[in-house]
């Protein structure tokens, strides 16, 4: 089991001897459960390690969406020399970097916290090149996935990403304003429960 360490702009994971969890399963809600309880979105960049010009792009714009976004999201960014950033990846179903990953925070309207694995949290990730490597595409898709996050009903999200209803999580968004229900379609993103359990979208 882990904990989140944030130093000096950037988090890792800190391997812990914690309570006992029996036969649960340790997942992204488990480790950023306490860090979500002041927020409606949390945003989780994990960068390549070659410093590429693409990681700048895409932490500037990140970090300037969140100076504008308000206290209730939070842009973190993870420290590539993380000695734990493998697992990291793994609990995001991580194929490949550089991606981001956005998440529903405690303060969505319609959460119920009662604890990491009963709560409907739910992840939308951005991992396609052609986005992330497209200032404009991005910005848009960032835009998008934050408006999806803090304005769905996270229990209906969540539950269309259990029965792997694709159509179902693009006609609830398309219920928000068709013009978000567009812009997902095109960037294809994926969304995920904890535990790796997710669906691609368009």
């Amino acid at each position: 089991m882990w904990t989140l360490i944030e130093d000096g702009g950037t988090i890792r994971m800190k391997p812990e001897a914690l309570r006992a969890m029996g036969d649960e399963q340790f997942t992204w809600a488990h480790l950023l459960y306490g860090k979500l309880g002041d927020l409606k979105v949390g945003i989780f960049y994990f960068p390549s390690r070659f410093a590429a010009p693409i990681d700048s792009a895409v932490i500037g714009a990140l970090r300037t969406f969140g100076q504008n976004s308000g206290a209730t999201t939070s842009v973190n960014i993870w420290d590539t020399r993380d000695s734990e950033f493998d697992h990291a990846l793994g609990l995001f179903a991580l194929k490949t970097v550089p991606a981001v990953v956005l998440v529903t925070g405690l303060q969505v309207e319609g959460m119920q916290p009662r604890q990491p694995d009963k709560t409907s949290l739910y992840s939308i990730t951005i991992d396609d090149p052609a986005v992330l490597s497209d200032l404009a595409r991005f910005q848009a898709a960032i835009n998008s996935a934050h408006e999806v996050l803090t304005r769905s009903d996270p229990k209906e999200i969540s539950s269309y990403i259990r029965s792997q209803k694709s159509v179902a999580i693009v006609a609830a968004i398309g219920k928000l304003a068709a013009h978000i229900r567009d812009e997902i379609l095109r960037w294809k993103p994926k969304f995920g429960l904890p535990g790796g359990i997710f669906v691609q979208v368009g």
